[in-house]
């Protein structure tokens, strides 16, 4: 059985290849993806990164920025991360 890691590196792999070909229809596979690994791991804040980078690239800004906002208030030591800090605070 594949382990969550795993999994996560595949969809960040297919998340590149989206975002690296500019393709909104993968991209929109790739957050189905993303929510199917939320679905099994709800506690776990790089799928949430994840997601909310997702709804960046996809113009959804409020959305995106209440998800990083979330996930430095509910796990700390994503406060530590400069990617959540930087995007969290995008308007």
């Amino acid at each position: 059985m594949p382990t969550l890691q795993s999994l996560l590196t595949d969809a960040v792999q297919k998340h590149t290849a989206a975002t690296d070909q500019q393709n909104a229809a993968l991209l929109g596979e790739v957050l189905v993806d993303y929510n199917n690994l939320l679905n099994q791991h709800h506690e776990e804040p790089s799928i949430l990164f994840s997601i909310a980078t997702v709804y960046l690239q996809q113009g959804f800004h409020g959305l995106a920025i209440n998800l990083f906002k979330h996930i430095m208030r509910d796990w700390p030591d994503t406060k530590k991360t400069p990617q959540t800090w930087n995007l969290s605070l995008i308007h």
